[in-house]
């Protein structure tokens, strides 16, 4: 997880000389940070970044990252999947090994229209086109990854929370009353609306093209629901399913910093922590429960899950007490409510 901010217009130069956008979401990056400032568009850019490094630990993956053409410059939280096998696609003296980088180099190559439907992976990014005079911020096709945007009177401001956006406009968000009705009806609000007046979220697999020249703005989609039926037998079909789950699996596991696996007593995280150990990797396993005296705990369960398996197992117990004592921070990270509960043991 990674933190992304930015504005276009007199915002711009006046964040640009703060340090408040970033500190917003510095819980999002603590491992570095990192800015871009423009001026010579026809208004003023900025692009902000906090890091939490899990490819290339270097200075090779630092943010905001500009093309080895300078054309663009990138501000990207998430994981691209496939970003080596994009590599080979690209002849290209790499300087590190950031999916970053592989990137913003596709687009620099294939442009952003056609490098969107190349990508697999979780993904929120803002991308300024120096020569062409635009900024496009994008999401991933399943919106995993957050973004919001406001359009000013001015320009535009984008961030990965509303706490970045109210950091460089002010605390100055009003209820929507729409988007509470919908909140009361449906226990979320969705996409592009959110519980702010005037904030909206970019819709997953969406894509925002903003003109700096003539402050024009146009949203499209971007991802293409595959319609092909599969015509195989039960047999095949089962062989193709372990095959991309494996593969799907492994992909996620590249990393340059130690990783675990989140294992309740469900099927879904058995079958991706037994994929994970034929791969070869011994990851710790972690479950968080309430202890033994509660029905809903599945901390035996995911114990006797990973013994199974044969991976380790580290269990966090939690109490009513530290729930409470945790409950205003983790309303406050969360910004908008959610209709579940899970959110509140997982912070703790």
């Amino acid at each position: 997880m990674c933190g992304i901010v930015g504005a276009i217009g007199r915002a711009a130069a006046n964040v640009a000389s703060q340090g408040t956008a970033l500190d917003s979401i510095r819980h999002r990056g603590p491992d570095g940070r990192g800015q871009f400032y423009v001026e010579r568009l026809s208004t003023p850019v900025w692009l902000g970044h906090t890091r939490l490094s899990i490819l290339d630990l270097s200075e090779a993956g630092h943010q905001p990252m500009i093309s080895r053409d300078k054309r663009w410059v990138i501000t990207f939280n998430g994981e691209i999947y496939n970003h080596l096998e994009l590599r080979e696609q690209i002849p290209h003296d790499w300087v590190g090994h950031s999916d970053t980088e592989t990137l913003v180099e596709a687009i620099s190559r294939w442009g952003v229209e056609k490098t969107l439907p190349k990508l697999n992976g979780m993904f929120a990014f803002a991308l300024l086109d120096q020569e062409a005079g635009e900024l496009h911020i994008v999401r991933d096709p399943f919106g995993i990854k957050p973004l919001y945007y406001s359009v000013m009177h001015d320009g535009l401001i984008f961030a990965s929370e509303v706490k970045g956006l109210r950091a460089i406009a002010g605390d100055s968000n009003k209820l929507d009353v729409r988007g509470l009705q919908t909140f009361l009806s449906l226990r979320f609000v969705p996409s592009p609306h959110t519980l702010f007046d005037g904030v909206s979220r970019l819709e997953a697999g969406h894509w925002l093209r903003y003109s700096i020249n003539n402050a024009s703005l146009s949203i499209q989609s971007y991802a293409t629901p595959k319609l092909d039926r599969f015509t195989g037998s039960i047999d095949d079909a089962v062989v193709e399913y372990q095959r991309i789950l494996k593969s799907s699996v492994r992909r996620q596991l590249l990393s340059d910093v130690p990783v675990g696996i989140l294992l309740s007593g469900g099927i879904d995280s058995a079958l991706l922590a037994a994929v994970a150990r034929e791969d070869g990797g011994e990851l710790p396993c972690y479950s968080v429960g309430f202890g033994s005296t509660y029905s809903e705990c599945e901390l035996s369960d995911a114990e006797e899950t990973a013994r199974t398996i044969g991976l380790p197992f580290h269990p966090i117990v939690i109490s009513e007490e530290s729930i409470w004592s945790a409950f205003e921070r983790t309303v406050t990270s969360i910004e908008e409510p959610l209709g579940t509960t899970s959110v509140l043991p997982m912070w703790d």
